[in-house]
């Protein structure tokens, strides 16, 4: 999976943290989202180094910008790091059906797919 799947997961895997379900498919969430956080927040190191090395921040509204020299050099990396592949083979996949009387969004189930097995 790439970090930008990742990226783009974590809303919906923070939604399903909150709902209620069976214990194997929460164990099964709870170890998805354990791996996430933990390379996600290697991701936004690196996001936040390239700001570092490629911005300014606005210490009074604690915003960082890019110069306007470096956008195309920062875009390039960006890209580069959402293109990184993160592996979560070594872990078991969701059951769609355990998911059944789970509250979620298509949005969310789309997301998510990458962790879901049967998915058709």
């Amino acid at each position: 999976m790439k970090i930008s799947e990742l990226v783009a997961a974590a809303q919906a895997l923070a939604a399903l943290n909150q709902c209620q379900m069976p214990a194997k498919t929460a164990y099964r969430v709870a170890r998805i989202i354990a791996k996430a956080t933990a390379e996600l927040r290697v991701y936004d190191a690196s996001r936040m180094q390239f700001f570092g090395q490629l911005g300014t921040l606005d210490q009074e509204l604690n915003l960082w910008s890019i110069k306007p020299e470096n956008i195309e050099q920062f875009n390039k990396e960006m890209a580069g790091l959402m293109e990184e592949e993160v592996e979560f083979s070594d872990l078991p996949k969701i059951a769609l059906e355990a998911l059944e009387k789970v509250q979620i969004t298509p949005a969310h189930i789309s997301a998510l797919a990458p962790f879901l097995e049967d998915i058709t």
